[in-house]
């Protein structure tokens, strides 16, 4: 009898539960029951509020869907690549781990995995393709994504929220500025994401091999490729995407498209080789090989797995023109530059246990600051002499480029008092300096200059 019993009473219950819950948000539905911060909530009441916040929850009322079909979208494969169907193996692959399923979030890896398996399970809201070129592969989803609905309590104060946050987002900096910028498709951004990896209970972040881009059309579809190819691979498939299909799938066009613009890249030159093994990823193998380091260059490895420290410059900028790297350190940064040895020659100079002195002294201080500019106007300064300028103000002067040989010019780069700074001529940078000749420019230490002269 109680096997029957103890069933009934607990129906009745539900039931007896359910159906009061259902009155009472039907009396709330009649009343304001909405947040606001202007104190205009005479009628409502913060216990109304949280049951009708929990009513939408648990009838999934938050969000809504989109009425956009994502099939048939699959762009084909660039020339050269072979398209198939994805599968999970695929991007496990790519990213070089397997797939844990679980409901919560374990690591940003994971977490790519498992937005891969919902878009190719999400039916008419998800698309997935995997392209194949010997080892190299690249996956590309598409995701239908879901809406806050504003009639909400929930939706509407989450749509204020994201309002405001725009509105922030759009008084600051320019479009173009837009960080990890790597193309843009008919105005539609694609941003190439940090390669790291955040342990989500640990919150420590580790470097990968693998690259991901993104981009959102309108706020209602997402787009994602994981990859190992190059950078000229994945403008190559961005290019086959039809932007203008997906723009057409939305209930209104994405504010930020722009029909028949077609693809341009944030470099000008794409690399057709594959990036490998980043800085950080080789700092981070570095640092976790089992053996000691010293305590400076412990620092310096960390700095380099936290993207802190990326190149010869930045490792300058942190530790000062004096410092020399370990051996470790030079495997990891490659050869020393040009504008990175003269640097520390001219420090070494005019610090070292026999400083130079006077107007050679001088000469190293413009060298060292950009005010000279080539070899040839080193050595056609009135502050050079060859017979006493020491071997080391030789070698530094030897670091410049070979550069023009009219001493005129160079006397006019170096005026005849030392203690005044020369009149230094104006000069107009990057690609927007209007029509300047090939014969009004020149690359100097890396740096294109363009000199405008009086006429």
């Amino acid at each position: 009898m109680i096997r029957v019993i103890l069933p009934a009473i607990v129906l009745f219950v539900l039931l007896l539960g359910g159906g009061g819950l259902y009155v009472l948000y039907e009396n709330l539905q009649g009343k304001q029951t909405t947040l606001s911060t202007n104190g205009s909530n005479e009628n409502a009441s913060s216990g109304g509020i949280a049951l009708r916040m929990m009513f939408e929850n648990a009838t999934g009322q938050v969000t809504k869907t989109p009425d956009i079909d994502l099939r048939g979208h699959i762009p084909p494969a660039p020339d050269g690549w072979y398209a198939k169907y994805y599968e999970q193996k695929d991007g496990e692959t790519i990213v070089g781990a397997e797939l844990i399923p679980t409901m919560v979030s374990k690591s940003t890896t994971n977490d790519i995995l498992l937005a891969f398996r919902r878009s190719d399970q999400a039916g008419a809201g998800g698309e997935t393709q995997t392209y194949m070129r010997g080892s190299l592969l690249m996956a590309l989803r598409m995701q239908r994504l879901e809406q806050i609905n504003t009639n909400t309590v929930q939706g509407q104060i989450m749509g204020e929220i994201n309002a405001t946050m725009a509105a922030f987002d759009s008084g600051f900096g320019t479009k173009d500025a837009t960080p990890g910028l790597f193309a843009r498709a008919d105005g539609i951004d694609w941003i190439e994401k940090p390669r790291t990896s955040r342990q989500t209970a640990t919150s420590e972040i580790t470097p990968v091999n693998y690259r991901r881009f993104t981009a959102k059309i309108g706020g209602y579809i997402q787009l994602e490729i994981i990859t190992n190819a190059a950078d000229a691979h994945v403008a190559a498939l961005i290019e086959q995407i039809d932007m203008a299909a997906l723009n057409g799938l939305l209930p209104s066009p994405a504010p930020e498209y722009r029909a028949g613009v077609g693809v341009f890249t944030a470099k000008e030159n794409l690399s057709e080789e594959p990036p490998g093994k980043s800085m950080a990823m080789i700092a981070y193998e570095t640092l976790n090989d089992g053996r000691i380091y010293p305590a400076l260059e412990a620092r310096i490895l960390q700095r380099m797995v936290e993207g802190d420290i990326t190149d010869w410059d930045s490792l300058i900028k942190r530790n000062g023109a004096a410092f020399v790297p370990s051996e470790t350190l030079l495997g990891i940064l490659g050869s020393e530059p040009d504008h990175v040895k003269l640097q520390r020659t001219a420090h070494r100079l005019m610090h070292g246990n026999t400083p130079v002195i006077g107007s050679e002294r001088t000469l190293v201080e413009r060298i060292a600051s950009g005010r000279i500019l080539s070899q040839a106007d080193a050595r056609a300064s009135h502050l050079y002499d060859g017979v006493t300028a020491s071997d080391g103000t030789k070698a530094l002067i030897a670091l410049l480029p070979m550069g023009s040989d009219n001493p005129q010019a160079a006397e006019a780069n170096t005026s005849a008092s030392a203690d005044e700074p020369a009149e230094r001529p104006s000069v107009r940078r990057g690609a927007s300096g209007g029509n300047l000749g090939a014969d009004d420019c020149a690359i100097e230490l890396g740096v294109r200059r363009c000199v405008l002269t009086d006429d």
